[in-house]
């Protein structure tokens, strides 16, 4: 026979954790977990970040590697550097047009007017100045001059469509327009001056 005011002894429970008082926070629970970039930062990045690097870049790199592959003076890499810079002058001035006449046929937004021009100007520059700087190695190598050529074209297309958010044919469509307008402005200064 049992006797019923017999009991089982229970497990032991544990402790509960002490809770911070009302008003505290942990230090680990006040800073926000950032485990993948926002869309802020990625336009921020596509936006200003890169265009300015690259722009940068490209009027460091073009003159220095224009004074490597031909004249090896100071004041040729002078010159150099104030055809580049009238370069991005004409090549940008070019291209506004180009982006508001590309704009109205595509339907294509291609966002704030200065940060169009600054992703543009990094378009004008960057290739050019990529192309100057393979050449300095291909130059040797037979087709090595087509090959650098081939790779400045190659990032001039991807700039485009990337900071622009572009699919295929629209970027195509960039590129035939730019060169078209940059073919007859050519052809104009040369009638004009001549």
């Amino acid at each position: 026979m049992t006797d019923d005011n017999s009991y089982d002894l229970a497990e032991d429970l544990p402790t509960p954790r002490p809770t911070p008082p009302p008003g505290k926070v942990l230090p680990y629970q006040s800073q926000p977990t950032k485990l993948s970039p926002s869309a802020t930062d990625i336009d921020n990045l596509k936006d200003f970040q890169i265009p300015l690097a690259l722009l940068c870049l490209g009027l460091v790199i073009q003159p220095a590697a224009d004074w490597l592959i031909q004249r090896h003076t100071l004041a040729s890499a002078q010159l150099s550097l104030l055809e580049v810079f009238l370069g991005l002058a004409l090549s940008t001035a070019i291209m506004i047009p180009a982006m508001f006449l590309i704009a109205r046929f595509r339907a294509i937004n291609f966002g704030p007017l200065p940060t169009a021009i600054l992703k543009w100007a990094a378009i004008s520059v960057a290739p050019g100045a990529a192309t100057s700087l393979l050449l300095i190695f291909l130059r040797f190598i037979p087709f090595g001059s087509l090959a650098a050529f081939l790779a400045g074209f190659c990032l001039y297309f991807a700039l485009i469509g990337v900071f622009f958010d572009l699919d295929q044919s629209d970027t195509w469509y960039c590129v035939m327009v730019t060169f078209i307008i940059k073919v007859a402005i050519y052809f104009a200064l040369i009638y004009y001056i001549h």
